[in-house]
């Protein structure tokens, strides 16, 4: 099998240069600690242009991407459809990585997998965040091989169910309103995690759920999904045991600095 490829992206309103000073430092950091790495940072116009030249042969999603007018929607759908097309990592710019990408797959796993996915939220017990459920897979940092089947689902998913808002709300697709709750459910975290538990449903042949997963101390071959701990791209949450970012298992640190939910109606999930 092939190595997951050397290259990292992400997306930001600004190019390197305009960046703030927290901003720029930590994208200078994934760039310093991965120096054979490609590293892409895609203004919004560089997405458009992107999807425009890389997706001829997916029309539809192609043309359904092209009316999206909400940032966040664009946001979370490009990162799923450059790692089909591409691979290697995905991280928002909030981020800071802290391990080279290349130490994050034991060398047990690197051919046997062919997407990694971390754990966001792992409380089986006690409080329950806002805007998660107990188990919840992240998407602020992914990584995968190209053409992965379960990006596949996951995009044609997120597709069908916005034209079907588009229907229900008796507007065109790039006037869709979706709260919060959407989001996260629709192309957001709740959105990744159910279709990895269908994934894995259907090659393992049985229900998998977050059960499969709790509360494990390293990475989780399942089929060929690597499920990587809370502490891995999570540490420094106040829940889920998930470790300190100066640990040794924490590979990334989310900061939390999205302002997305500022744009969309507020309801509980």
């Amino acid at each position: 099998m092939p190595d997951y490829p050397k290259k990292i992206w992400q997306t930001w309103k600004q190019p390197f240069l305009s960046l703030e000073t927290t901003e720029h430092e930590n994208v200078q950091q994934w760039r310093d600690l991965n120096p054979e790495f490609e590293h892409h940072l895609l203004t919004d116009e560089d997405v458009a242009e992107y999807i425009s030249a890389n997706f001829k042969e997916f029309p539809v999603w192609q043309e359904n991407f092209g009316q999206l007018q909400d940032n966040i929607l664009r946001a979370d759908l490009f990162r799923y459809m450059v790692l089909f097309m591409e691979g290697g990592v995905y991280s928002d710019i909030d981020t800071k990585v802290l391990k080279e990408v290349d130490n994050w797959i034991p060398s047990a796993f690197k051919s046997t997998s062919n997407i990694a996915i971390g754990i966001e939220m792992d409380q089986p017990e006690g409080k329950v965040w806002p805007g998660t459920s107990r188990f919840q897979l992240c998407q602020w940092t992914m990584m995968a091989k190209p053409k992965h089947w379960l990006l596949w689902s996951l995009i044609e998913g997120i597709f069908k169910r916005l034209r079907v808002l588009s229907e229900e709300q008796q507007v065109h697709i790039s006037a869709v309103s979706l709260s919060s709750a959407q989001v996260i459910n629709i192309t957001g975290p709740a959105a990744v995690t159910a279709e990895v538990f269908r994934y894995l449903t259907h090659h393992l042949q049985r229900d998998v759920t977050g059960a499969d997963m709790t509360r494990h101390a390293g990475p989780q071959l399942l089929h060929d999904v690597l499920i990587l701990p809370v502490n891995a791209f999570g540490s420094g949450q106040p829940h889920s045991d998930s470790g300190e970012p100066s640990d040794d298992t924490a590979l990334v640190q989310h900061l939390f600095k999205g302002i997305w939910k500022e744009n969309h109606i507020h309801e509980s999930i």
